[in-house]
């Protein structure tokens, strides 16, 4: 994905629960955004899926790290509630559903220039287009960055896949 710059884990107090630090270069008139999520998996074993929670940590220090501040002319994107439900359909289809309640904190330096609902129609066209994206970048798993992360953390995706199994989510 062009726009966005930076994606790494800056903490891992477990194996399932993550603090994730992602840097967007967005188009003008809109600044760079930083965006650092608490991320943490949970299997819904009735339901066949997985269920991926995340929000903006709204304190300093997290579990005992100290959350780095944004950098300079750096805005750092808010999201109280996010959450990714992965539920298996069957071998060839998985049912994607996403929750996001976030503020990009572009009203302020656009208000000036563009309407509201222009702004607001604005806001959702990125975050949409972010979707697409990264749909996209998931469609085309062979040779992609993505299935060399699986490849060398195994311990990690190799036990998500075990899971999977154990609570019999890829099963009918």
């Amino acid at each position: 994905m062009q726009e966005l710059e930076l994606a790494e884990v800056i903490f891992e107090p477990s194996m399932f629960r993550k603090l994730i630090k992602y840097k967007y270069n967005l188009p003008w008139p809109i600044t760079s955004r930083e965006l650092i999520l608490e991320c943490f998996g949970l299997p819904v074993v009735e339901a066949k899926s997985i269920l991926i929670a995340f929000r903006t940590p709204q304190v300093e220090n997290y579990l005992g790290f100290d959350i780095p501040p944004a950098g300079p002319e750096v805005v750092r994107i808010d999201i109280p509630f996010g959450c990714v439900n992965l539920m298996y359909v069957n071998e060839e289809e998985t049912l994607l559903t996403i929750i996001v309640r976030s503020n990009l904190r572009v009203v302020r330096c656009m208000q000036s220039l563009l309407p509201l609902k222009l702004i607001n129609y604005g806001t959702k066209q990125i975050v949409f287009t972010m979707m697409e994206k990264i749909q996209a970048f998931l469609q085309t798993y062979e040779g992609s960055e993505y299935e060399y992360r699986v490849k060398t953390k195994w311990s990690y995706y190799g036990e998500i896949t075990r899971r999977m199994h154990e609570y019999h989510l890829g099963s009918s």
